[in-house]
């Protein structure tokens, strides 16, 4: 009967420990079914760098960059300011500027908008006197009524100033020189009787300013462009065709 009994335990432990060794072999086999269909997704493709360059006349356009850069998050976008005349296609991808572009080096020009120039004023200035004819005799008069300011040689703002307004007539020399739009607008509204010229996403309430007249309009109204060595793809394609969405 101790035999009987004996053997009758036995025979019951034996059976708990399958159960145990039954559940743990399932769990097993279910964690193996869960990890099974984990999906690893690639790491994020870094950004691309690009560098774009604008020249001092665009200066108001670093917002509307930004909210490009936003928009395309394949480019890590970097901003510079450089000459016009500085071209350099190994330090920036792209040039952004004012006007017709130059003739070398050889480049793809890409249309993003539009910009006027109009005439700016101190406000005590009649707006009569602000006319192309009389704007025209006041920069190249050596006894003006009223102190001109210009922009410094190379700004693409004078060279199509001086080709349309002055055409081709040299300013006097008591033109005063201001280096950027935003120092031709503080040396405007502080100086009584001063008159110069801006293009219209620079303007501040504290200047007058006055449309060039439908015979110059459309000469004073300088095309934005985009120059790359070659025709953009991907990415900075993209972001330029944001900027054409954007821009006037």
């Amino acid at each position: 009967m101790a035999t009987h009994n004996y053997l009758l335990r036995r025979n019951e432990g034996t059976k708990k420990n399958f159960w145990c060794l039954f559940a743990i072999v399932a769990i097993f086999i279910s964690l193996l079914a869960s990890c099974s269909g984990i999906e690893y997704a690639a790491p994020p493709t870094a950004p691309h760098p690009l560098l774009i360059s604008i020249t001092p006349a665009l200066g108001w356009i670093v917002d509307d960059l930004h909210r490009c850069a936003v928009e395309t998050p394949e480019i890590a976008l970097i901003v510079n300011e450089a000459p016009a005349s500085g071209l350099d296609f190994e330090s920036a991808e792209a040039y952004l500027r004012l006007g017709s572009p130059p003739e070398a080096p050889p480049h793809f020009a890409t249309l993003l908008g539009y910009e006027s120039i109009v005439i700016i004023a101190h406000p005590g200035i009649s707006p009569s006197q602000l006319e192309i004819i009389d704007v025209k005799i006041h920069y190249t008069s050596l006894d003006a009524e009223y102190q001109t300011w210009e922009y410094p040689p190379g700004n693409e703002l004078r060279t199509i100033f001086d080709a349309v307004v002055l055409q081709g007539e040299a300013p006097s020399p008591q033109t005063k020189i201001a280096p950027n739009p935003t120092a031709m607008l503080e040396a405007i509204a502080s100086n009584p009787g001063s008159v110069g010229y801006s293009s219209t996403h620079w303007l501040q309430p504290d200047v007058q300013s006055v449309a060039p007249g439908a015979a110059y309009a459309d000469a004073l109204r300088p095309p934005i462009l985009a120059l790359t060595t070659s025709e953009p793809q991907g990415a900075t394609r993209q972001f330029l065709a944001c900027l054409q969405n954007n821009l006037p």
